[in-house]
């Protein structure tokens, strides 16, 4: 008991940092993300929900991101994904751990979002969505290639992906959300990850001439040579009007998705919240992952992103989060920091946080909760950067 103890004291003191400071109250979201798999394993009891809910409510956490679906298994009770891990909790405690999670926090005044991932799922093929929809569903390379002939050792950015371009992906896709929603009414929003496609080598030639690049699942190169005539497989790559078709279409796969979820949202509750986590690199997440986040905001799309600005250099983080911000609409950008990379380094995470603050940002974002409870250094090194007096000094 006593370590507990000593780990929620050290997570409270770091986030106190964070969150309390007048400087950091201008910012209207002070957000955890907070993991369904991750190290502390946060779902997987009642105790563990209640340290988050007083952790988060002692440190002014104000919106929290809870992972509730992750490679088509859930942390709810679903008729479409695996359930595995909510009968777990559930034959255990008896009690629904979303539903639990979120009671406690509005009693608080703590909002939640729940998050799930989409188009990756993971390294096993053995998944009710695969069942469901078939393995034509995985996405295929430029050579049409599926991904489950691929080594699982070779699989790109961490397992399988689902293709956006196949129309029952994103069927599948809307009815989860739709599931969630109505399950969890008084839920304050649905957030996207891994909304894009894997990344992909863009080294001038080596893209087309290896045909390494992804999104040529098998319905989606059917739809795309049904409208415009002939197939990405087997066009003239030295055709920049062509490449460039077939790049728009991938892309708009990926932003119709996104626009199918925010309208089946906005129609359930007008009042949700929907975002996406999003590459903090705009012309990479644009060009490679087909991930248009810009264009969602200009177009409000979205009602907000939190850039995943995961870096220990600070002037990197500081110029991606003051490029997102100058984007000048009415979507804001939150800047998600890496925290987890800065554990043993605590002035690198206030210093970044510090810049945020100067930035005058609409959101402040950790990833993650698990990774902040782990080090149990951080509180003695806390102590040591004198970074609270600084504050409450300014």
């Amino acid at each position: 008991m006593k370590r507990y103890v000593q780990i929620y004291m050290l997570i409270f003191v770091l986030l106190t940092l964070f969150l309390c400071s007048a400087d950091l109250s201008a910012a209207e979201v002070r957000g955890l993300w907070v993991e369904c798999e991750g190290s502390n394993e946060t779902l997987s009891s009642p105790a563990k929900l209640d340290a988050l809910i007083d952790i988060a409510k002692r440190s002014g956490v104000n919106t929290i991101f809870l992972q509730v679906y992750r490679h088509n298994r859930s942390w709810y009770n679903s008729e479409l994904a695996d359930t595995t891990p909510f009968d777990v909790i559930f034959n255990a405690y008896k009690i629904d751990p979303v539903a639990y999670t979120i009671l406690k926090a509005h009693k608080e005044g703590i909002k939640i979002h729940l998050w799930i991932n989409v188009l990756r799922i993971g390294k096993e093929l053995d998944t009710p969505i695969i069942k469901k929809l078939g393995r034509d569903a995985i996405t295929r390379d430029g050579r049409g290639v599926s991904l489950t002939q691929y080594p699982v050792k070779k699989l790109p950015d961490g397992g399988y992906w689902l293709d956006p371009g196949d129309l029952s992906v994103r069927s599948y896709t809307l009815q989860v959300v739709e599931e969630l929603l109505k399950k969890y009414p008084d839920v304050d929003g649905i957030h996207l990850d891994y909304i894009r496609y894997s990344y992909t080598d863009i080294t001038p030639g080596s893209q087309f001439s290896d045909r390494n690049d992804l999104g040529y699942g098998k319905v989606s190169v059917a739809r795309f040579t049904e409208k415009y005539g002939y197939s990405p497989l087997k066009m003239d790559l030295s055709d920049k009007n062509l490449t460039q078709q077939w790049d728009d279409w991938r892309r708009a796969q990926i932003t119709n998705l996104v626009a199918d979820v925010s309208s089946l949202c906005k129609k359930i509750n007008i009042k949700l919240q929907v975002s996406c986590a999003v590459q903090p690199w705009s012309d990479r997440a644009y060009l490679t992952a087909y991930q248009d986040w810009v264009g969602w905001m200009k177009s409000n799309a979205v009602d907000f992103v939190v850039l995943m600005n995961y870096s220990i250099d600070r002037k990197i983080v500081d110029y991606l989060a003051e490029t997102a911000i100058k984007i000048g609409n009415t979507t804001p950008a939150y800047i998600g920091l890496g925290a987890y990379m800065m554990l043993k380094y605590p002035l690198k995470l206030y210093l970044q946080i510090e810049d945020c603050q100067k930035l005058d940002v609409h959101g402040i974002v950790l990833f993650s909760y698990d990774a902040l409870l782990q080090n149990k250094e951080i509180l003695r090194n806390i102590s040591k950067s004198n970074w609270w007096e600084k504050q409450k000094n300014k």
